[in-house]
């Protein structure tokens, strides 16, 4: 994508800055914070499956996170520094990711619900099951 904006060397210095900025400070944060925040995680996966996910939790995750390295910002930083064209362009690319993105979620989402009904396969529209306990067909012998 990014030889598709064109961007000067000059660009690409301070991008590649801005970049490893941000990965310093995710490691960073990720060292200080990361066992806590894994901790947290696994906290409310169970709270979640168990159908009690306490306030305090949620609290507490919500402001671990409100710490961590914030992607927009360095992406802000970046973004001001293109072209009003490279600026269009870079949309267009993230629109179509985007886009790409759904689908994939999409997919995955009716993959599952493929399965849940049994080996991966849908028996609608296909005439493929009796709809009937035990499987014994339309005459039910």
């Amino acid at each position: 994508m990014v030889k598709q904006l064109e961007l000067t060397s000059d660009q690409t210095a301070k991008i590649d800055a801005h970049v490893a900025e941000f990965q310093a400070a995710q490691q960073a944060w990720m060292q200080e914070n990361g066992t806590k925040a894994k901790a947290l995680e696994a906290k409310s996966r169970e709270e979640k499956k168990n159908g009690d996910l306490s306030e305090a939790t949620k609290k507490e995750l919500a402001e671990l996170n409100a710490t961590r390295p914030s992607p927009p910002q360095v992406q802000e930083k970046i973004t001001a520094l293109l072209t009003v064209e490279q600026k269009a362009a870079l949309e267009t690319k993230l629109a179509e990711a985007r886009a790409a993105a759904q689908e994939k979620k999409n997919e995955q989402a009716r993959k599952r619900r493929d399965a849940e009904r049994g080996n991966g396969k849908s028996d609608v529209g296909t005439g493929g099951g009796s709809g009937r306990e035990g499987g014994k067909g339309r005459t039910g012998k």
